[in-house]
Formats: structure tokens, C-alpha cells, sequence
């Protein structure tokens, strides 16, 4: 990985530019339109050069960047792990150091989530329908402080990639329960609100001070037909199609959700993988372009695009 200003893949217009600073019953109780899953975070497994360098980057540890906690859990569908986050409001990035990693050959996850109940059920009827690939369910239980037995803590729903796949996505709706056991406060619609729940979840609510807002974009490769899973699969859920628009690459599908943008390059050949995060700030960095490196295949630039740029972009290896 080089440490240039931007990264080798086009940065589509919209997204990657400048980003300014500032069952029949069920789908009758619910707008259809409101199941496009939000993006939650993103996990992936990292080297241990690179998994030390974060946890010990001054800039991540000291939260000048955003939220950071090394988090130990216990659930039934990893076990117990350990994780390096990295928080913005209502996003985050989760690393795995590769000597543990989450699942036995995955490598990289995107999460997404539903913020009212019971729409992972309209989903999961809206992807069984399509019968675009397999379609898992599980309800995940964690254990928790005051309790002998494992408590539900989210309905998981994961599409089949096929054998041999590095990647995953999750499609996640936390139960009520556990939202309001960590002391998280539905939103004024009832919603289970994301930033809430993160303030929650990390006993810290994001502050003013934080550069990191969110992440904006992810950019991953896949085998073609992992691409056509992800791809389909995003638009059953009511992601935009972006790929015939101006700034997608020949190759590559861009899939634009409730707030981030999903851009996958399909290909045969090079390794799969995530290839870089776009991340909103708060306000520019008062050093533009300023790198931060980790390992030898990661590297954290901050307003790539000048003082003006509330953005930043983490780099993987490609």
C-alpha cells in the first residue's frame, strides 16, 4: 500500500467528492420503502503489525478521531472475541486481529441493520421471495452481567456467498429487550436508534470534539458472483443503483443506501477484499493530507482533498 493522497480507485462524484461539513400482515404494518437497511459497521481481520499499530496509535487511543474501545463479548455465534472499534455516531469499524479471527475463513463483513421491529421480517420474506441465493436466519444470544443463560440479542439474517467466500453480510435487527437493557432511548417514532444504541453499547456518546462523523462509502472486490449476490441482494432491499451513472468504473456496481454508498469491483483474478472506507468528518483536519499508517497494508489520510475537506479515507490493502 502507497500513501498517497487518494487511493488508486475512482472516487465517484457524489460520494467521494468533498463532503460538506455540517409475512402479508407484517408488510401492511410497515412501509416497504423504510426496510433498506442503514450500514452499521464494517469488520475485517488485519494482520498483527496492523491490528498493534491501530491499538496503539496515539491519534486512535486519545479518541481525537472518534470513540475507541478494545471490546471483549461472548456470543453464541462466534464465542468470545475481542476487537479493536473504531465509533463514529452512528457507524464504526471493527478489527480483528487475524490470530482470532470471527469466523473460521472470513476475512471482511459488512454489517447492516433495521431500526424498527420487525422489519428483518419483511426482509427475510422480500429475500426468500427473490431467491437471488440461500438465505440464513439465526437469533443471536450474548451473555450478559445477572444472567446464568444467554440473552436474545438480535435476529441475524446472512446471505449464502458461496463456499470459500472471505466475505459476508449481515443483516441485523437488535430485539427491544437487549436495546433497552444497555439503556438505549428509542427514538421519538419509536425507532431503535443507531447512535443511541452505539452511545449505549460504548458508555460514551459521540462529542463535538470527535473528527470522525460516519462512514460515507465502502469500497471491497469480489469474485463476480459474489458481487452479483451482494449487488442483488441490496437492491431487493431498496438500494439505488448507481453503476450507470458517471464516476462508476467499467466492472464495478455502486449501490447508494439510506446513508453510505456500497461499491463493489467485481474480479477473477485479484485478491478479494475490502479496498478502502470513506469516512464523513466534522470539519477538516488543520493538516490536510495527514497520514497515519498501519502495518504495511493500511493507511488513515485526513483531508485528502485540502483545508477544505470534511473527509477522510482509510485505505486497505489492494
Amino acid at each position: 500500500m502507497t500513501g498517497g493522497a487518494g487511493h488508486p480507485g475512482a472516487r465517484a462524484p457524489e460520494a467521494m467528492a468533498r463532503m460538506a461539513c455540517s409475512t402479508s400482515a407484517v408488510e401492511d404494518s410497515l412501509v416497504l420503502s423504510s426496510v433498506s437497511p442503514h450500514l452499521d459497521h464494517v469488520f475485517l481481520t488485519v494482520d498483527a503489525k496492523t491490528y498493534d499499530d491501530v491499538v496503539n496509535c496515539h491519534f486512535l487511543k486519545t479518541e481525537l478521531f472518534g470513540r475507541f474501545r478494545i471490546k471483549t463479548a461472548n456470543s453464541t455465534l462466534i464465542g468470545p472475541y475481542s476487537t479493536a472499534n473504531v465509533a463514529g455516531e452512528s457507524t464504526f469499524v471493527e478489527l480483528f486481529p487475524d490470530s482470532a479471527p470471527p469466523f473460521e475463513g472470513i476475512e471482511l463483513g459488512i454489517v447492516m441493520s433495521f431500526d424498527r421491529v420487525g422489519e428483518s421480517m419483511v426482509a427475510r420474506h422480500r429475500l426468500s421471495e427473490r431467491e437471488i441465493v440461500p438465505l440464513h436466519y439465526e437469533l443471536v444470544r450474548r451473555t450478559v452481567d445477572g444472567d446464568a443463560e444467554p440473552q436474545p440479542w438480535y435476529h441475524l439474517l446472512r446471505p449464502d456467498f458461496g463456499e470459500g467466500s472471505p466475505f459476508t453480510l449481515f443483516l441485523s435487527e437488535i430485539t427491544p429487550e437487549y436495546f433497552a437493557r444497555l439503556g438505549a432511548r428509542p427514538g421519538p417514532d419509536g425507532t431503535q436508534d443507531r447512535a443511541a444504541y452505539l452511545a449505549a453499547a460504548m458508555k460514551a456518546a459521540q462529542t463535538p470534539d470527535h473528527y470522525l462523523l460516519d462512514i460515507a462509502g465502502v469500497e471491497l472486490r469480489l469474485r463476480p458472483d459474489r458481487a452479483r449476490t451482494l449487488g442483488e441482494t441490496l437492491k431487493a432491499l431498496g438500494y439505488q443503483d448507481l453503476s450507470a451513472t458517471n464516476g462508476a468504473a467499467s466492472g464495478t456496481q455502486r449501490l447508494r443506501g439510506p446513508e453510505a454508498e456500497i461499491r463493489i469491483e467485481a474480479d477473477d483474478q485479484a485478491a478479494e477484499g475490502l479496498l478502502a472506507l470513506d469516512l464523513a468528518m466534522t470539519r477538516p483536519y488543520p493538516e490536510p493530507r495527514c497520514q497515519f499508517v498501519f502495518g504495511q497494508s493500511s493507511t488513515l489520510i485526513l483531508s485528502p482533498d485540502g483545508h477544505e475537506d470534511c473527509s477522510a479515507i482509510w485505505q486497505f490493502g489492494r
